[in-house]
């Protein structure tokens, strides 16, 4: 049996992991538009967390 109190703590769950994404989203964004970025430095963490995204969502081997 399932309380409101647990369905919105779940909501709240998504609410921080949503806030949490879109701040990593934003962050490497300024970072890559940043001309006196060296960009090369980041194409491989850019590249695994490509690949954990689509491990979770089952999309990957």
């Amino acid at each position: 049996m399932t309380t409101s109190l647990q369905r919105g703590l779940t909501t709240a769950e998504y609410a921080v992991g949503t806030v949490a994404v879109v701040t990593g989203v934003g962050a490497l964004v300024a970072v890559l538009a940043d001309p006196s970025a060296p960009v090369r430095m980041f194409w491989p963490i850019i590249g695994q967390l490509v690949s954990v995204i689509l491990r979770i969502l089952g999309l990957a081997a």
